[in-house]
């Protein structure tokens, strides 16, 4: 599982999960609503607002139980 960043400076968190084999959790300090159309696109697993970053959001994501 990686997490990855939407805006990577000159590269874009969406082209890298393209290219990634790995889940991807997509995140961000910019909310989902702005990003709401390129994110279903994407094939990650997920956004998560950095301000939300949690073990347990990521756990969510991928389905692992939280217990």
């Amino acid at each position: 599982m990686v997490l990855v960043d939407i805006r990577l400076g000159d590269e874009s968190g969406f082209d890298l999960a393209r290219r990634l084999t790995s889940t991807v959790i997509l995140i961000s300090t910019y909310a989902e609503s702005e990003y709401a159309e390129e994110i279903a696109a994407s094939p990650a697993a997920g956004f998560i607002p950095k301000t939300q970053l949690s073990a347990s959001a990521v756990l969510r994501i991928v389905g692992a139980s939280t217990d």
